[in-house]
C-alpha cells in the first residue's frame, strides 16, 4: 500500500498518501447492511457525484473579471477593461454585468465556463442522500442504516468498480455529444426553415401569376374607345354618271 501511495501521489506527504488511499478504498468497496428489524441483508453500491469547475485567473479575486481575446466581439451583457499583468503586457478582461445573478439578485445556478481556461473536477462517493433533500426517486433507493442495523464494508465486484476520473470522462463525453447533437439539430432546423421560406415564396409567386387576368390578343394599331362619338358629314357620289 505504501508503494501504491508513493508511486501515484504527487508529493511526499502523509496527508496526501492517506487521501489517495482513502479514495482508492472508496472505489473498490461497497456496503452491506443487515437490518435489525427483520434480519434482511442489503448490499448498497456507492454513488459517485461529479463536480466540474474552473479556477479563473483574475486581477482581483473579488472583481470577477476574466481574461479574453483582444479581437473578441463585445457583448451587451459584458463589460470590458484592459489591465497590465506582472510582465507589463496589456491584456483584455471581461465580466458579466449581472455577476451571474438573476433578476431578484440571487444566483441563478448557471455555470459559466470558458474554453480557454483549464477546468478541474472532483468526484465524491456517497451512499445515501440526506433525508431533507431526498426526492421521490431517492425514497425508493437504499435507506441509511439506523442504530439497530449493522453496516460493514465489502470488496466490490470488478463490474462495480469505476477508476478515478472515469465518471467525469463519461460526463464530459456526454456533454460534448449533447452539444454536438444540439448544434447539428440547429443547423438542420435552419436548413428546413430556409427551404420552407423558398417554397412559400415560389408558391406565392405562382399564385399571383395564376390570379393575373389573361391578356387579350388585339391589333396594336387599333385605338382604344374614348367614350364619345365623332360625326363627320360626307356626300355619296355616283361614279357611273
Amino acid at each position: 500500500m505504501f508503494r501504491i501511495a508513493h508511486f501515484w501521489a504527487t508529493h511526499i506527504d502523509v496527508a496526501e498518501y492517506v487521501e489517495l488511499l482513502w479514495k482508492v478504498y472508496e472505489r473498490i468497496t461497497c456496503r452491506k447492511i443487515i437490518r435489525g428489524a427483520d434480519g434482511s441483508v442489503e448490499v448498497v453500491l456507492p454513488r459517485i457525484e461529479v463536480n466540474v469547475f474552473q479556477e479563473k485567473e483574475v486581477e482581483d479575486e473579488d472583481d470577477g473579471f476574466l481574461s479574453c481575446e483582444e479581437d473578441e466581439a463585445e457583448q451587451s451583457d459584458y463589460e470590458y477593461k484592459h489591465l497590465e499583468d506582472d510582465e507589463g503586457t496589456l491584456k483584455r478582461y471581461k465580466k458579466r454585468k449581472d455577476d451571474g445573478l438573476g433578476a431578484d439578485g440571487e444566483d441563478d445556478g448557471g455555470m459559466l465556463m470558458t474554453v480557454r481556461e483549464p477546468f478541474k473536477f472532483t468526484e465524491a462517493v456517497q451512499y445515501y442522500k440526506e433525508l431533507e433533500v431526498a426526492d421521490a426517486a431517492a425514497e425508493e433507493g437504499p435507506r441509511p442504516p439506523s442504530d439497530e442495523d449493522i453496516e460493514v464494508d465489502l470488496l466490490a465486484g470488478l463490474t462495480d468498480i469505476y477508476p478515478l476520473g472515469y465518471p467525469t470522462e463519461q460526463f464530459i463525453c456526454k456533454l460534448k455529444n449533447d452539444i454536438r447533437d444540439a448544434f447539428a439539430k440547429l443547423k438542420e432546423d435552419r436548413r428546413k426553415a430556409l427551404a420552407e421560406m423558398r417554397r412559400q415564396m415560389f408558391e406565392n409567386a405562382a399564385a399571383q401569376k395564376m390570379e393575373r387576368p389573361p391578356e387579350v390578343q388585339r391589333d396594336p394599331g387599333l385605338l382604344d374607345v374614348q367614350g364619345f362619338v365623332h360625326e363627320a358629314p360626307f356626300e355619296l357620289h355616283d361614279t357611273v354618271n
